[in-house]
């Protein structure tokens, strides 16, 4: 029997609009698989495309048939024009094994948004401001809870070590091209937590294959270019191809909200990025209301209340003026402002429960 891996790529969810799939759908990502010595162990090459709030189950093929070995590193590039916004992996392994990798990994990183990693187009004439691909290895972001919980304390175990997490820019484009992976292999503690040197964690690691990063690929060949056939980038007069920027993003169809029950989601901290997009969003378990468009936090409330608020029985946001406290970082300063909060009504309500 032919040896696979089959990797799940689930997309982010984004309001409907215009752009037919959304604004977070886009391009499958080619995948490439790795063993513990960087050696390359099976590859797909995107086709077609996902939907936003949609996944498509991708099954590689191992180059060895007979080879069962889990894959301990992977890397995800992107497959085309139209980016797309990685929420989640799901992985079957070879042996039946599974893992998972999630979109909010990338939150140490300016490209992330909230749960997803945007992956963006590799053609330079038509390239934005996100990476191209990202790797991983796989046992790090596992089942052990240990390890889980110390990578927000010191992020830098994550984020400057290029062989367990990195995302890359123009240096990584294909799935043909390898990683950089642990050499030595990295030895856990017995708990499965980090070495307590960290000198073993943070380093570029080595690239054990070919072609490497920082390769050329030809565009339209997948392969390794030479020097005559290197495409230069167009010139500023030259015709590109459209793109939807994020600037252009962010509102999109004004007649979406999710409300949300889950804890880990926060209405501030997606108001709060920069780089955040998608519906206007409410956390029941929070508080408050985020306008999308403006980035702009409301108070809820279920009771009486006329105006200046988003009222989460009829699930609109009420005009009128709105008087509250400001605040730094989360303390009350005492000085009382007013703002008027502008009228909005929603065709469509996704509850998340």
């Amino acid at each position: 029997m032919e040896a696979t891996t089959t990797v799940r790529i689930g997309v982010g969810l984004a309001q409907e609009s215009d752009l037919g799939n959304g604004t977070l759908g886009g391009n499958i990502p080619n995948i490439a698989l790795f063993d513990g010595n960087g050696n390359q162990i099976g590859t797909s090459h995107g086709k077609k495309t996902i939907k936003s709030g949609e996944f498509k189950d991708i099954v590689v093929k191992h180059h060895e048939h007979s080879n069962n070995a889990p894959a301990e590193y992977i890397s995800i590039t992107s497959g085309g024009t139209d980016h797309i916004c990685i929420a989640y992996l799901a992985i079957t392994m070879a042996p039946g094994d599974k893992n998972q990798f999630y979109g909010d990994v990338g939150k140490q990183y300016p490209e992330f948004e909230p749960s997803c990693i945007w992956l963006d187009s590799p053609d330079p004439g038509t390239a934005d401001v996100f990476a191209q691909g990202f790797s991983f290895h796989v046992p790090d972001f596992g089942s052990n809870q240990v390890r889980a919980m110390r990578y927000p304390e010191n992020p830098a175990t994550m984020c400057e070590s290029k062989p367990r997490f990195h995302l890359w820019g123009s240096d990584l484009t294909s799935e043909k091209q390898c990683i950089s992976v642990f050499s030595p292999p990295l030895a856990y503690q017995l708990d499965g937590s980090d070495p307590t040197d960290t000198s073993l964690i943070l380093v570029n690691g080595s690239v054990t294959c070919s072609p490497g990063p920082g390769i050329p690929m030809h565009p339209q060949l997948n392969a390794p270019m030479n020097a005559s056939q290197v495409i230069p980038n167009e010139s500023n007069g030259a015709k590109r191809k459209l793109k939807v920027r994020r600037s252009n993003q962010a509102c999109g169809n004004e007649s979406n909200v999710v409300i949300s029950d889950h804890v880990a989601h926060s209405a501030r901290e997606v108001c709060d990025s920069e780089t955040s997009m998608g519906p206007d969003f409410v956390s029941t378990k929070e508080g408050p209301y985020c306008d999308m468009c403006t980035h702009t936090l409301y108070d809820v409330c279920s009771g009486n209340a006329t105006s200046g608020y988003f009222h989460m029985n009829s699930q609109t946001l009420r005009s009128g003026i709105n008087l509250h406290s400001r605040g730094v970082d989360g303390r009350l300063i005492g000085q009382c402002i007013t703002s008027y909060v502008p009228g909005k009504s929603y065709d469509r309500v996704m509850h998340w429960t």
